[in-house]
């Protein structure tokens, strides 16, 4: 117990450090935009549009990322009560979300499973690894497909290199490819989390003839969810 405490105490230590390493730059993006509102009056129209543009993504962005952290740093997805939950209705509903959001389209192929765990949390998994989807690939169907407790997420976008795919669920960690994209980089360690309390595991892979498939599963015995 001692020791599940110590690493519990570390392991929110290096959250709060890599958090207040990520929070400086967009909390420094904002106060440099702020002070260039003191002289809104000299700005061109053009550069006023830009300004208030940046000022609503970068304070989207923060509000992202602070409600991410808090998802991370409190297991606030724990506190959901764990259910029968069939697999095809959390990748329907998942897929239904991003769609409205993005206006891509997205496939589910899913059997009959279902386990025993805590269906919003199993949403924002999914919704998560779709959202990832749709920043990376072109404008081609998303596949989702679940079969056996094991859910994947598969795009055609450029695929992960072998090196980002063995840190690409870590938080805040941010591939080569997703540099300057818009992100918090706490969606796929928040998937992780979800599928650890599941009993399950995440992965990458490359998928056949281009792109990737990133997902996770779960322990598909009903009886089984983490409390």
């Amino acid at each position: 117990m001692l020791g599940r405490l110590a690493r519990s105490r570390d392991d929110q230590q290096r959250l709060v450090q890599d958090a207040g390493h990520e929070l400086r730059t967009p909390l420094t993006s904002l106060r440099t935009n702020v002070a260039v509102l003191r002289q809104l009056d000299d700005l061109t129209p053009d550069a006023r549009n830009r300004l208030i543009d940046d000022l609503d993504g970068e304070t989207r962005e923060l509000t992202d990322l602070v409600n991410e952290l808090i998802d991370l740093a409190t297991h606030r997805h724990d506190l959901e009560s764990a259910e029968l939950v069939a697999l095809s209705e959390v990748a329907e509903a998942a897929a239904s979300r991003v769609r409205r959001r993005s206006g891509r389209e997205i496939l589910v192929d899913a059997d009959r499973t279902v386990v025993r765990g805590r269906r919003q949390a199993l949403e924002r998994a999914v919704s998560n690894l779709l959202e990832n989807a749709v920043k990376f690939a072109p404008e081609e169907p998303i596949d989702v497909v679940v079969k056996d407790g094991r859910i994947e997420v598969r795009d055609r976008g450029p695929g992960m290199s072998e090196e980002d795919g063995q840190h690409v669920f870590e938080r805040f960690y941010r591939a080569s490819t997703a540099r300057g994209l818009p992100g918090s980089g706490l969606g796929l360690a928040i998937v992780s989390q979800v599928a650890d309390s599941h009993g399950g595991d995440v992965f990458v892979t490359s998928r056949e003839g281009g792109g990737a498939v990133v997902g996770f599963s779960v322990n598909s015995k009903p009886g089984h969810v983490e409390d």
